[in-house]
């Protein structure tokens, strides 16, 4: 009987044990500065409300691994979340090369552009111009660029001359475009294109400038776009 019972009392012990040595560890790393138990975002919006280091994002740990997202999933969803709420470039590199790296990239830019009274879905085939940036909200389906005086509002003319230098070869038109973010972005998308990072000088607003030269430089460091 005693031997049962001291067998029930290891077989207790152990699991307790082990969980007594997780959260001392994970209280010793807390002591020693180390983000514990806390989502991505949580720790991104701490980040830049501290206007603290991105690398903080590296040193997020976990008390016990869970089933969900891995530990180098999470703190790469910091660094996501991080450029996402500073809109800056230069944290999405810590992601490259990866697709989420230039996914980043490109949410940075969603954010930098999102002025833009109209936007072109491929996959769709459709131009849609909101109702907040616009001459007026519209969804026109299979829209010509052939000829962008074709069309009788500013805003779609525009939008054309951006997606004729953003898709075709030997194209440039952005100085028929007088909107300052379509013209920023059609500067940018030229430069890329390009690959020139002295293209992104003409564009008019610093935040967007600087992006397109290091978007334009990680894109012939990684030969990728």
């Amino acid at each position: 009987m005693r031997r049962i019972l001291i067998a029930i009392a290891v077989v207790i012990a152990i699991p307790v044990a082990a969980i007594f040595i997780l959260l001392v560890r994970a209280f010793g790393l807390q002591v020693m500065g180390y983000p514990v138990d806390i989502s991505p975002s949580e720790l991104a919006e701490t980040i830049v409300s501290e206007n603290g280091d991105p690398l903080k994002c590296r040193k997020l740990q976990q008390t016990v691994p869970t089933m969900g997202p891995s530990l180098t999933e999470q703190r790469m969803s910091c660094f996501f979340k991080l450029a996402q709420l500073t809109r800056d470039p230069a944290i999405c590199e810590y992601l490259l090369p990866s697709d989420y790296g230039w996914s980043c990239l490109g949410e940075v830019s969603g954010k930098l552009f999102e002025e833009e009274p109209c936007s072109y879905s491929s996959v769709r085939d459709r131009v849609y111009c909101n109702k907040h940036f616009s001459e007026g909200e519209l969804a026109l389906d299979h829209p010509q660029m052939e000829n962008c005086d074709l069309y009788t509002r500013k805003d779609l003319r525009e939008w054309c001359h951006y997606q004729r230098t953003f898709a075709q070869k030997n194209i440039y038109e952005c100085g028929d475009i007088t909107n300052p973010v379509v013209y920023d972005d059609c500067q940018y998308s030229y430069a890329l294109k390009s690959d020139d990072i002295n293209l992104c000088s003409p564009i008019l607003d610093p935040s967007r400038r600087s992006f397109c030269e290091f978007r334009v430089k990680m894109a012939l460091k990684y030969s990728a776009k």
